[in-house]
C-alpha cells in the first residue's frame, strides 16, 4: 500500500479576476512547489491549500480523494489511532461529498468510502440518490501504519524543505509530530 499527496494547480489571472484550475500535481512534480504556493495564495487565508490523496493498494487506486485543506487532512490521517470511536476513525476530506472511513478489524484495517449516487431527469433535476459504499481489502496494521507515516513524512518534508507559507497553527502541528523508526 502506498498514499501518494497531489498539489491542485491553481492559477489566478488578476486581468479578468478569474482563478482557473489545472491538473494536480505529485508533490516530485518539478512544477509543485510553485503550484502550492499560487495554491495558497488563492485562498481565503493560510490554512488552506487544495489538492488530492489516492490511496494505491496492491497497485491499484483504491480511492482519490479531494479536499480544500490538504495539511488539515494529512493531520487527520497521521492521527488516525486517536481517531477512533467504536473501531471507526471517519477523515476529513473538507469540501467534498465524500464520507471516508479507517475500520479497524482484528486481522488489519480496512478503508471505506461513501459516495452520493445521483440520478437525473431530462430536465437535469435530480430524482433518485443513493449513497455507495465501497471497501477495500484487508491490509495489515503495520502496512498500513507504515504507507501513513511515509505519505505524511512525504508531505512534511514538501511544506518544510519548500516553506511553504501555511499557517502558523498548522507549522507547529506539522512539526511537533513525531513518528519512531519501525
Amino acid at each position: 500500500m502506498r498514499i501518494e499527496t497531489k498539489i491542485t494547480d491553481i492559477t489566478y489571472d488578476s486581468i479578468t479576476e478569474m482563478t482557473h484550475f489545472g491538473d494536480a500535481l505529485l508533490l516530485s512534480d518539478k512544477k509543485a512547489v510553485d503550484a502550492a504556493r499560487q495554491n495558497i495564495a488563492s485562498q481565503a487565508d493560510s490554512d488552506y491549500m487544495d489538492g488530492e490523496v489516492h490511496f494505491i493498494i496492491d497497485g491499484d487506486v483504491f480511492f482519490e480523494g479531494e479536499t480544500t485543506a490538504l495539511t488539515w487532512l494529512w493531520l487527520d490521517l497521521i492521527s488516525f489511532q486517536e481517531r477512533f470511536i467504536h473501531d471507526v476513525a471517519e477523515i476529513t476530506f473538507l469540501d467534498s461529498q465524500v464520507s471516508f472511513f479507517i475500520v479497524e478489524k482484528e486481522e488489519g484495517y480496512q478503508l471505506q468510502y461513501g459516495k452520493t449516487h445521483f440520478t437525473f431527469n431530462e430536465e437535469n433535476i435530480a430524482i433518485h440518490s443513493e449513497e455507495r459504499r465501497m471497501e477495500s481489502q484487508l491490509i495489515n496494521k503495520e502496512t498500513f501504519i507504515r504507507a501513513i507515516e511515509e505519505g505524511f513524512i512525504k508531505y512534511r518534508e514538501f511544506i518544510v524543505k519548500n516553506q511553504l507559507p501555511i499557517s502558523k497553527w498548522q507549522w507547529q502541528d506539522l512539526l511537533t509530530i513525531k513518528i519512531t523508526e519501525r
